[in-house]
């Protein structure tokens, strides 16, 4: 039996050949982590489901010229954020999600269907932590939402932000430095495990 990994790269492979369903299954595999990283760089569900078609659609018309990536997630991620950032300076540099991108002036809060359980005490507590996260830099929370959330390695990382692994490391240390400063940690346990 196969697993995930070797059924993902046997789908690319075919996908080179110009079957549409290895695109479907490559698509099913990672829409919703591209959407929910694309929502992390511009608050704009629309925007950031248009690019992810893009992306999909440039994947099926440049196939032939495909190579197998080391780690198609991170690929997928990479690509997706660089369309993001193009289309948005080409639309308008002065566009509202552009500047946002620029200046990370929205809170970024996680999204509640994927990551936080039905339990009243650890929405709480995701709220108290999405709501910190969105104090952070927004170079310190795209490397949050990548190592944590989407669950890449800082080699993925690395090659997504365009930094090296120790860079990566830096980041996200310091950012959680940050997060365990702003939290008031015993308010929180005791919230937790009331009820």
């Amino acid at each position: 039996m196969q697993n995930d990994d070797e059924i993902i790269k046997k789908a690319w492979l075919c996908l080179k050949n110009g079957e549409h369903n290895a695109l479907a299954i490559i698509y099913k595999k990672y829409a919703q982590t591209l959407l929910n990283y694309g929502l992390s760089i511009v608050p704009d569900k629309e925007t950031v489901k248009d690019n992810v078609q893009e992306l999909f659609v440039t994947l099926w018309n440049q196939r032939a010229n495909l190579t197998l990536p080391l780690s198609l997630k991170a690929y997928l991620v990479v690509a997706l954020k660089r369309n993001i950032l193009r289309n948005l300076n080409r639309e308008n540099k002065n566009s509202r999600l552009y500047i946002h991108y620029l200046n990370g002036a929205e809170r970024f809060e996680p999204d509640a269907q994927n990551i936080l359980l039905n339990n009243e005490q650890k929405q709480r507590l995701g709220k108290i932590l999405g709501h910190h996260i969105g104090t952070l830099t927004p170079r310190q929370r795209e490397a949050i939402h990548l190592r944590f959330y989407e669950e890449l390695s800082y080699d993925e990382i690395a090659a997504i932000m365009d930094l090296n692994n120790q860079g990566v490391r830096n980041l996200i240390y310091k950012a959680i430095q940050s997060l365990r400063n702003k939290i008031p940690l015993p308010q929180i346990l005791i919230n937790f495990l009331l009820v």
